[in-house]
């Protein structure tokens, strides 16, 4: 049940909903975080216990020293604190050469390894979804203020596709046809990004009128949208 009591298809075993992160890094993008030297001081001093550990702990005098010691942060969190993990796990990729393989062709290998983005396309939209096809009718093309990421991201939470994919669950289409509360059908998209399911609307005639429900639905509602 979501907060006004409506119920919600979940096939997660509870924590944050996918899209969560998400729409924390998206609010955070712009906010004016540890802008006062005074203030970031305070936070050390707050989790000073970390810094002593990781050995970069030291007074912030200015913005570039918050440069250094987020650098120096990372690097820790990434090399210095996963080293013992990362020097078994060379010792494991060891078995049958690969290990060798990787070093000698790092250029090759490395689209194993290291995911890099890229800008959705329809086809790979099309590609990730099964469509739940009612009856066969007409379609118009035309400009849409929606992104293709806009899309997937209120159908499944993820704004592009992760590097392993959506491995457990088939994405799929489906349609609304049964009728609402109010006794008629739904004029707006839905979603169930658990399920990653996107219902598309049945009761526009005219396609202006389903796009920009469509377009109306989606970028105004993040989340589990009109679910």
């Amino acid at each position: 049940m979501d907060d006004i009591g409506q119920p919600e298809g979940a096939i997660d075993a509870g924590g944050p909903r996918r899209e969560f992160l998400t729409l924390i890094l998206e609010h955070l993008r712009n906010f004016p975080l540890f802008i006062d030297v005074n203030r970031i001081n305070d936070i050390l001093s707050e989790h000073s216990s970390l810094f002593e550990f990781a050995g970069i702990l030291r007074q912030i005098r200015n913005l570039e020293d918050r440069d250094k010691l987020v650098n120096q942060t990372i690097n820790w969190f990434l090399f210095g604190k996963t080293r013992s993990v990362l020097e078994a796990l060379k010792e494991g990729m060891k078995t049958l050469g690969i290990l060798e393989q990787i070093e000698t062709y790092p250029k090759v290998l490395e689209p194993l390894f290291i995911y890099k983005h890229k800008k959705l396309t329809a086809d790979e939209v099309t590609n990730l979804f099964q469509v739940k096809r009612s009856l066969p009718g007409n379609i118009e093309e035309g400009e849409s203020e929606l992104t293709l990421e806009m899309v997937l991201s209120f159908a499944t939470g993820c704004p592009c596709v992760p590097p392993i994919g959506f491995s457990l669950i088939v994405a799929m289409i489906a349609f609304l046809h049964d009728l609402e509360a109010d006794g008629n059908k739904s004029k707006f998209p839905k979603a169930n990004t658990c399920a990653l399911k996107l219902y598309l609307p049945t009761v526009h005639s005219k396609y202006n009128d389903f796009k920009n429900a469509m377009a109306y639905g989606i970028m105004n509602a993040k989340g589990f949208g009109y679910y």
